[in-house]
């Protein structure tokens, strides 16, 4: 408490007035005696001591200072809990409820700092943020250890070691597979390499087989011929001498005639299979109605069976001669094959995926199933020779036809309205110059009238 005495109140309030009529100076002048706004003794002044300049300085000079203080905390306290939230909407702490609960405790005492700005702030109000204070920051070093906690440099070098392993691992990893594709590169080059030489050996080994084939059948000819003329003779020269050629005799001297023909027949077709290809027979546009045609009259289709032609038929993009053999094998057969002397075959067109389909279909006994890819291999025959002549070369060479034309022959499966054979023939349309890969399977029919050819 700051001890002044009495005697010296007049000096004080003298030294005292001229700052202002404040209530200090007031109460100063009554205690000296006089009247409220009365003029000062002519006392000469007496200087105050410092302690008790410094006492009054707050009180008189800036009597806001406390409320600015407290207001000064309050905003501290309240940015520093809102920095704490901020952090904790991030999560990038252990447990980041400390951050509420720190900034629980933080906004606490920025608000009983903003209130005691205003004025006393209640005993009890401020025992409860007491309190609470105390329990969050309590909270809060329990759980402190568990926040900071973090991993030491044995832990670090633990892991940096568990890395190391695992990078050393992938390298090695990445290595051998940078090897192994290095690997099936040279394997994959070595491959083509191989497959080019084979292809080219299987090439050579095809051309040589057909022209053997080739110079075979020529060749064998001339000795064929003496054999086939070889009965006449026999018979010419026993009739001369015995009158009469004995009946055992005379079917032995016409079995060979047959087996000679036969013989002869089988030579042809394969000069025919062999020389395809080697022939200039470039593919042209064309129309395969003309062509057709003249198949029919070439393998001279009987009068008891009638070709049905569609038309007009698509235009084509295939060899002529290619073709024309091919529909010559593909009638004669369905003639041939035919269970009685009477019956239709049927030749249909059709133009789908930048192809054009053709369908010879006959009304015969039909192919069963399991002969449907067989009956394209080379020397095949469905029925003995004896019964049906055949060299068994027809349609091996009209699937090698079909192949050079760029295009594809099948069977179609027989259904209920198609019980003879159909086959399907796949052709490039007219404008195309690629090989197609196949065709699609199925039975397809034109809406234009048939065309009738007895």
């Amino acid at each position: 408490m700051l001890d002044i005495h009495v005697s010296s109140l007049p000096t004080l309030a003298h030294q005292i007035s001229p700052l202002g009529a404040g209530p200090g100076a007031l109460r100063l002048a009554k205690l000296a005696g006089g009247p409220a706004g009365a003029t000062p003794l002519p006392i000469a002044p007496v200087p105050l001591d410092p302690p008790v300049r410094m006492a009054l300085l707050p009180d008189v000079t800036l009597p806001a200072l406390p409320a600015l203080t407290e207001l000064a905390i309050a905003a501290g306290c309240l940015s520093v809990g809102a920095a704490l939230i901020v952090l904790e909407r991030k999560g990038d702490i252990k447990r980041p409820g400390i951050c509420v609960l720190m900034a629980a405790m933080v906004i606490l005492v920025g608000l009983y700092h903003g209130m005691n700005s205003i004025g006393p702030v209640p005993y009890l109000l401020t025992a409860l943020l007491a309190i609470a204070t105390m329990t969050m920051g309590t909270l809060f070093w329990l759980n402190l250890p568990a926040m900071i906690e973090g991993p030491g440099p044995q832990r670090f070098a633990e892991a940096h070691a568990t890395l190391q392993k695992e990078f050393d691992r992938r390298m090695t990893v990445k290595e051998d597979l940078r090897q192994a594709h290095e690997a099936l590169q040279t394997a994959h080059s070595d491959l083509e390499r191989r497959v080019v030489e084979r292809t080219a050996a299987l090439r050579d080994a095809n051309t040589e087989m057909e022209r053997f084939i080739h110079v075979a059948s020529h060749d064998l000819r001339a000795p064929l011929r003496a054999l086939m003329i070889l009965p006449g003779w026999l018979r010419e020269t026993i009739i001369a001498q015995h009158g009469t050629v004995h009946d055992d005799l005379e079917l032995d001297l016409r079995e060979m005639e047959v087996q000679s023909q036969r013989m002869e027949r089988l030579l042809c077709d394969l000069r025919t299979h062999a020389r395809l290809g080697q022939e200039a027979d470039p593919p042209i546009d064309l129309d395969p109605a003309p062509l057709i045609r003249r198949a029919a009259a070439e393998v001279e289709l009987p009068d008891s069976f009638t070709l049905e032609l569609d038309t007009p038929l698509p235009r084509l993009n295939c060899p002529p001669n290619g073709l024309l053999l091919l529909m010559q094998i593909v009638l004669s057969n369905a003639v041939k094959h035919h269970h009685t002397g009477t019956g239709i075959i049927r030749v249909t067109a059709s133009q789908q995926d930048g192809a054009v389909q053709l369908l010879v279909q006959d009304d015969g006994p039909g192919i069963a199933a399991e002969y449907r890819e067989k009956i394209f291999d080379m020397l095949f025959t469905l029925q003995p020779r004896d019964d049906v002549e055949g060299s068994g070369m027809g349609l091996a060479t009209a699937r090698k036809c079909t192949a050079l034309a760029g295009g594809t022959i099948h069977l179609c499966p027989t259904t209920d309205t198609t019980p003879g054979a159909t086959f399907c023939i796949t052709l490039p349309v007219s404008g195309a110059s690629a090989p197609l890969p196949g065709c699609a399977k199925g039975v397809s029919s034109s809406q234009t009238p048939a065309e009738a050819i007895p």
